[in-house]
């Protein structure tokens, strides 16, 4: 220990010599290490994937085209024609948004099946109302 250099040297990654937090973030031999597409990619999940897409670009796209549309509907020189067609795009927004939450929150739940055969038990805010007065 102290100032002579003694104790677990520092590598060049930042992790001390002996292993460290770096090993315990390794995946185990065999573990696949998923990223987003990956995930997105899955079998499982394209129908989540293609649902994300269409509200991805009716996001992007809805807002901008109604705000030019209701912008050139209404006669140039119209009082408020900026702040219309504004509101008009922002609710837009919020209704695509809302949307996207109710068609997520629609989606069937998937059939997990733990290692017993049996699915694992909800916990949180998914548990039902049955299932709390076990406890």
């Amino acid at each position: 220990g102290g100032r002579d250099g003694g104790g677990a040297a520092a590598k060049t990654d930042g992790t001390a010599a002996g292993g460290g937090a770096a090993a315990d973030d390794a995946p185990a031999a065999g573990v696949r290490r998923w990223g987003p597409v990956d995930i997105l990619s899955a079998p499982e999940n394209r129908d989540v994937a293609k649902m994300l897409t269409r509200y991805v670009v009716a996001v992007a796209l809805a807002p901008p085209c109604t705000f030019y549309a209701v912008r050139w509907l209404r006669p140039p020189g119209a009082k408020y024609r900026d702040a219309s067609a504004a509101l008009c795009a922002v609710l837009v927004l919020n209704l695509l948004l809302a949307a996207y939450v109710v068609a997520a929150f629609s989606e069937p739940e998937p059939d997990f099946v733990g290692d017993g055969g049996a699915a694992p038990p909800r916990v949180g805010i998914w548990k039902k109302r049955g299932e709390l007065r076990e406890e």
